[in-house]
């Protein structure tokens, strides 16, 4: 039976491990013999990286002013994979989770799917809504597919876009 000592990874080791094997007899005068292997570490899956997301952070909310056009870059997601990057494992692609459409408040937002760049699709009003919530994916290409998600708030402030209105009803003064 062959033990080892600690776990054993093929993560970032492209070279075998070397293994010497000694065998002993328990005679009056011990014989022994050595063998050398080499070992060599596969993944099971070679989709074993998970995802992770790294910018929007845990519980980050983010602000931005209203009536900013169609298009402004509001956050650029980052997000790593343990898996080599020049494989399908280790490619990351982005999308909001659904597909945007149903979901009100991320049809608000476009995301780039391989940039994983959020912008905005119109300009948006804070009188009319002052908060939006969207889920963001990243998952990699690999099968099987491995995912993350992360929740990010976007409030807006208010910007000076109103003019300003009398109260009171005219009143006009005779002479």
């Amino acid at each position: 039976m062959l033990q080892v000592s600690k776990a054993l990874s093929s993560k970032g080791r492209s070279e075998p491990y070397k293994v010497i094997i000694t065998a002993t007899d328990h005679g009056e005068l011990p014989l022994s013999s050595d063998v050398h292997v080499l070992l060599f570490i596969t993944d099971v899956s070679s989709n074993d990286g998970i995802p992770t997301i790294i910018r929007p952070e845990i519980g980050e909310v983010i602000k931005i002013a209203e009536n900013l056009p169609a298009g402004t870059v509001i956050l650029s997601v980052e997000a790593v994979d343990p898996d080599d990057p020049s494989t399908d494992s280790g490619k990351l692609r982005y999308s909001f989770l659904g597909d945007g459409t149903m979901d009100f408040d991320q049809r608000h937002f476009a995301i780039d799917p391989l940039k994983g760049v959020i912008t905005t699709r119109s300009p948006l009003d804070r009188e009319t809504q002052d908060q939006y919530t969207v889920i963001i994916m990243v998952k990699d290409l690999g099968s099987p597919q491995q995912h993350s998600s992360r929740s990010l708030t976007i409030n807006i402030t208010d910007e000076d876009d109103h003019s300003p209105q009398f109260k009171r009803p005219k009143v006009r003064l005779g002479y």
